[in-house]
């Protein structure tokens, strides 16, 4: 073990300290070899996600952020970057971020390892892209990937394997109920309908494709089984989906964006089944940890990483993209699995966290791969 006077520091930079990130954060955090200072700015780049008050981490740097279009600029981190001596920098690899780009370079030039935390590639890039995401992933001693598709499509694209390790993703969030939310959950939990419920919690975009979602049940619906929709969060697609539901008689009930945990429990458990028609997520994985299998497509192409925790049949379903009568049928099928063994269910949901996305796991991939470096 590194004694307090060889400990060494790492700057963590990202975009802003989400509070669903709190659990590899902390364990980070608490860290005898490792001394880690969290840096970033006071919003997202959508203003949609709450952070992680300051006073929960020992070390955090706040900076001044400014945007054009998607490009960012955190004012502060290269001279950060110039005047202090880290033993390493992970930043989030995100070309858009231009100061990242300097900052990185700069780091490189006084010989500090630099990782990038990223998704990497979705799918292979072409022309342009492929040039400017290269350029910008060659900047780092090592990317910190979320999952190993990513990772052989970064192979296919000329990236060196070894500059390459999946650590994987994980959630657990700081926010939690104040004493008047906790009262007003039971009000909360009124508004759910009865019977059979599926749905999700998540960004309402048009990426999502909860319009499939929509019509699936309506398919499930007109075969006469009582099936309602629940969708916890915001966004472009929220009015649309409320004009199709209407039209399709298909009951749906839009709550807007909820965070603390004791609420998010309640809708959980009456959540027979979760559906991500596509680029499931974090939401896959926070699911899973409340024991609710997850219906999601099956096309590495249309999805992030987090979707390889669904194993057919055991957390969940998975169907053929932009088919709606397949998710249809993945829902009745997965809906029944929870019907017939749902403790099982449930625990195997917990398990695949436990074992593969959890805040301890993603924590001590992540200090392994500054060991390399």
């Amino acid at each position: 073990m590194v004694g307090k006077s060889q400990e060494r520091r790492c700057f963590v930079v990202a975009e802003h300290l989400s509070h669903y990130r709190f659990g590899v954060y902390s364990i980070l955090d608490s860290c005898t070899d490792w001394r880690f200072t969290f840096v970033g700015g006071a919003n997202t780049l959508n203003g949609g996600i709450e952070g992680i008050p300051p006073d929960r981490l020992s070390d955090v740097r706040i900076l001044r952020q400014f945007r054009l279009g998607r490009l960012l600029w955190q004012r502060g981190l290269v001279r950060l970057c110039f005047t202090q001596r880290p033993d390493a920098v992970i930043f989030v690899g995100d070309a858009q971020f231009l100061s990242s780009w300097l900052a990185a370079l700069v780091l490189r030039l006084r010989h500090v390892p630099v990782l990038f935390w990223t998704i990497g590639w979705h799918k292979p890039d072409h022309g342009a892209k492929r040039v400017i995401r290269l350029l910008f992933y060659r900047l780092a001693n090592k990317l910190l990937l979320y999952g190993s598709d990513g990772a052989a499509i970064g192979r296919l694209m000329g990236y060196p394997d070894h500059r390459m390790e999946i650590i994987g993703n994980s959630y657990r969030s700081c926010l939690s109920s104040s004493d008047a939310e906790l009262r007003g959950i039971r009000d909360f939990e009124g508004l759910l309908f009865d019977g059979e419920c599926v749905g999700a919690v998540s960004r309402l975009t048009a990426e999502k494709r909860f319009d499939l979602l929509i019509e699936a049940v309506r398919i499930i619906r007109s075969r006469g089984r009582d099936l309602s929709v629940v969708l916890i969060g915001a966004g472009d697609e929220e009015q649309r989906l409320h004009i199709q539901a209407a039209e399709s008689e298909v009951p749906l009930l839009l709550l807007g964006p909820i965070y603390a945990e004791e609420a998010l429990d309640v809708v959980y458990q009456r959540l027979s089944v979760t559906v991500l028609p596509e680029r499931a997520g974090l939401a896959v994985i926070q699911s899973l940890s409340h024991g609710t299998p997850v219906v999601s497509a099956d096309d590495p192409h249309r999805q992030v990483p987090e979707f390889r925790a669904i194993k057919n049949g055991v957390t969940g379903s998975l169907y053929s993209p932009g088919r709606p009568e397949e998710l249809a049928m993945a829902i009745e099928n997965c809906a029944d699995l929870v019907i017939r063994s749902g403790r099982q269910v449930e625990e195997q949901c917990r398990q695949e966290v436990a074992e593969n996305w959890s805040p301890e796991k993603h924590a001590m991939r992540i200090l392994r791969a500054l060991s390399t470096v």
